[in-house]
């Protein structure tokens, strides 16, 4: 078996553990992954920022790493994708580029404010809100961007929470949960969209304190597990939700 295959058996095996809830093994494939990709590129004399395996490989072991708590791993993994990204904005304009350097940056504020520091994530994500909202014109309809829109609104109004700031984090919540809400009106809903939709709702019960819209979010999320579709943000989301039931076993910060 060649290191490449393994490098893909290693992917594929951390997405099952992950579904299953095994988030501890799934970190420890995850880094071994970006590790042997990371070698891969530097023997084979290639551009480490142009690769998109190994790019995605780092970007899933930082989103995890960050989840479970570990945060210095997840700010070295996060670091080397915003670094590779925004060579690639440079390289290789255009929308695909963009959208990973921006989802990245959103990361890196995710991991800012985990790390206390409120103001530092609030200028992170309004950052990325001003240009997805320049990006995307009052006449355009495309709704990638839309979603995007509806993530970087949620993710300012958890910082403008932790901010003290509760009535500019109430607006922009659900000026979110009414953006996401028409995308799913009108195309068809990805996995990722019902996961956007269920974290506004678990963000306006927050602010609100509204029975209604948790039991909203815990639809959702019992609906997903039960098709076995669960990643990072879904476990993450039923902590929140205070989904016991479905709560790996493992003692994790999520």
């Amino acid at each position: 078996m060649n290191e490449m295959t393994q490098a893909d058996l290693l992917e594929k095996q951390a997405t099952k553990d992950l579904q299953a809830g095994q988030l501890v093994e799934a970190l420890r494939l995850r880094t071994e992954e970006a590790g042997l990709r990371s070698r891969l590129a530097k023997d084979e004399g290639r551009r480490w920022e142009t690769d998109g395996a190994l790019l995605r490989a780092l970007a899933h072991l930082g989103t995890l790493a960050m989840d479970l708590g570990h945060l210095d791993q997840a700010e070295e993994a996060l670091l080397q994708v915003e670094r590779g990204t925004a060579f690639n904005r440079k390289a290789y304009p255009g929308k695909d580029t963009d959208e990973f350097w921006e989802a990245i940056r959103n990361r890196l504020g995710r991991l800012t404010l985990l790390r206390g520091d409120a103001d530092g994530a609030s200028r992170i994500f309004a950052e990325v809100l001003e240009r997805r909202r320049r990006i995307l014109a009052p006449t355009r309809r495309d709704e990638s961007q839309s979603y995007g829109i509806a993530v970087s609104l949620g993710f300012l109004a958890r910082t403008r929470l932790a901010q003290g700031k509760r009535d500019e984090a109430l607006v922009l919540a659900e000026e979110a949960l009414a953006k996401i809400s028409r995308i799913v009106a009108g195309a068809d809903v990805t996995d990722c969209i019902q996961m956007e939709v269920a974290s506004a709702f678990l963000l306006l019960h927050t602010l609100k304190g509204n029975t209604a819209d948790l039991d909203q979010a815990r639809e959702i999320l019992m609906r997903y597990a039960e098709k076995g579709e669960r990643g990072d943000k879904f476990w993450r989301l039923a902590r929140e939700a205070e989904l016991t039931e479905l709560l790996p076993s493992d003692e994790v910060k999520l």
